[in-house]
């Protein structure tokens, strides 16, 4: 059991509910070790897949760790009741002072997507959690870019601010959560009349190009080859975002591919033209919930809409299937017709009491907002097109 594991040795005595013990590890195989309790909560939280085993197994071989492992994990006896995936490692904190790096506790997020999502068995777990993961990182500053709101998030800022840290939070973008309990020839009517307008037009050039739609829910990695030869054809990959954009991307989508296509997790939808795939869009399931997250589509043929027919016919084939909802990860102005349910994923930063680089953050905003004031008037704002017309 637990007491046989190699975790590395952290200090909570007495800092965390008496009925909690704090393990914090270090290595990845302390993680693999206890993969079936990890799976476990996991499936019972119903938590995001960007903190299942599968997606960090896949992260790991793929991209490796950015710094040194440090996974808070809680445990009532031999059940794991919480985890924060969390990594250690030296960060600049200013463009100006690049060389002054001091120890940072930062996320353990995929470098090509996903958000930060802890797991806790209930609201007792979170709580015991988030006082763990402040005490760990009293000494050290905290930079967390891309967690997921929530009574976790709330939790952990208290908790850091009972340490005197003087948490901050900065809101990154928000997702949009569609139900996908109802068919979509339902949900469509409800979006708005320009949304279904431009969906008729592409539906329309569908038709009359002879464009081929292939959706498929498993199959070999040749399918995946397919997808990156699109991808090397997208905008997003001039600039270093699409699947194709590094070697350790697509090794990240391969290994990810071959967990989820045997279960049928995954929905991909190809389109063709004259035998020539020119756009891609791939969904993912996990505890029952969709994730919207890759599409790819090539430029020369973008008057088909591409990338808004994409996720229609995705939406159309998992919707009323018995799963959750559906979530597609960023708020666009195209996957805000979509916004059944908005949530947020902000930047949470925090600093030890009187360490240098909280004064080296809190003078660097004083001087920025000195400057913005002298250059743009005491307003502060830049003057926008609505403010003049």
């Amino acid at each position: 059991m637990i007491s046989n594991q190699n975790f590395s040795p952290n200090d909570h005595k007495g800092l965390t509910p008496d009925s909690y013990q704090t393990k914090v590890l270090a290595n990845w195989a302390d993680v693999e070790a206890i993969a079936t309790q990890w799976d476990e909560l996991h499936r019972s939280t119903g938590a995001a897949i960007f903190c299942s085993i599968a997606w960090m197994r896949a992260q790991m071989l793929s991209f490796g760790a950015s710094g040194q492992l440090c996974f808070i994990t809680i445990w009532q006896g031999d059940a794991l009741a919480g985890a924060a995936t969390l990594v250690k490692q030296r960060i600049a904190i200013s463009k100006r002072l690049a060389r002054f790096r001091p120890e940072t506790l930062t996320g353990f997020v995929c470098q090509y997507t996903g958000h930060l999502e802890f797991l806790a068995r209930d609201a007792a777990a979170e709580t015991a959690l988030a006082q763990a993961v402040a005490i760990t990182a009293r000494s050290m500053v905290v930079d967390m870019k891309l967690l997921r709101e929530g009574p976790m998030r709330d939790k952990i800022v208290a908790a850091l601010e009972a340490l005197g840290m003087a948490p901050t939070l900065k809101i990154q973008f928000q997702s949009a959560v569609t139900d996908a309990s109802k068919p979509w020839e339902e949900l469509l009517p409800s979006l708005s009349a320009s949304f279904r307008k431009d969906n008729r037009k592409s539906e329309r050039r569908f038709a009359a190009a002879g464009i081929k739609v292939s959706v498929f829910r498993t199959g070999p990695d040749a399918l995946i080859e397919r997808v990156f030869a699109v991808a090397k054809r997208s905008w997003k990959y001039k600039t270093n975002t699409s699947l194709a954009s590094s070697t350790a991307a697509t090794e990240f989508v391969r290994q990810i591919w071959r967990v989820l296509a045997p279960k049928h997790d995954l929905v991909l939808t190809i389109f063709s033209l004259k035998d020539v795939d020119f756009g891609i869009c791939m969904m993912l399931r996990c505890n029952g919930r969709w994730i919207g997250i890759w599409s790819d589509f090539d430029e020369a043929y973008a008057e088909f809409t591409p990338g808004r027919s994409g996720i229609c016919r995705s939406f159309d084939e998992v919707m009323n299937k018995g799963d959750i909802e559906i979530d597609v990860m960023r708020r666009t102005h195209f996957t805000g017709a979509f916004n059944g349910q908005i949530y947020e994923i902000s930047r949470l930063r925090a600093f030890p009491r009187n360490s240098l680089a909280r004064w080296i953050v809190w003078a660097e905003g004083k001087a920025t907002s000195t400057v913005r004031r002298l250059r743009l008037g005491e307003g502060g704002k830049k003057i926008r097109r609505k403010d003049v017309v």
